[in-house]
């Protein structure tokens, strides 16, 4: 389930749009970003909280996007990864988020910008969020 602090930041960004404060980006765009990074930012505080996962989609080669090179060869324009068992050290910025993923049991550091990602789900609280990022993945240029 969406925690209070995720919808408050969700409605209060609506309102900012409607009041002529919103970015390049639609106001329901800015507004769900702001959700998945409250998602994952009380994640890498707390960690992952009852059955809540997240698969997150994004496009490679977006800038910023930091990913193992045999990777990037084996995802030439897309990857998703889940957030479930093995994944450590979450850093969660305004712009995008950072984690250790391990690729069969070697730990690797994957680096996404927001404006990377296309999708973002969490099943277990039937969250599906899909964004229209442009093919450089650039379509808020701007950070939350």
């Amino acid at each position: 389930m969406m925690s209070l602090k995720a919808l408050a930041c969700l409605l209060l960004l609506l309102a900012m749009a409607r009041d002529g404060h919103a970015a390049s980006c639609g106001s329901e765009v800015l507004a769900q970003r702001r959700v998945m990074h409250d998602m994952l930012a009380d994640t890498a505080r707390h960690g992952l909280r009852g059955n809540h996962h997240f698969s997150i989609t994004f496009l490679t080669t977006a800038k910023g996007v930091k990913i193992p090179a045999d990777q990037r060869v084996k995802y030439p324009e897309n990857m998703s990864v889940i957030l479930q068992y093995e994944f450590e050290h979450l850093v969660v910025r305004d712009d995008g988020f950072e984690v250790d993923l391990f690729f069969r049991g070697i730990r690797r550091r994957v680096a996404v910008p927001f404006d990377a990602v296309t999708s973002f789900i969490d099943p277990s609280s039937d969250l599906r969020l899909v964004f229209d990022s442009g093919a450089d993945g650039q379509s808020c240029g701007m950070a939350i």
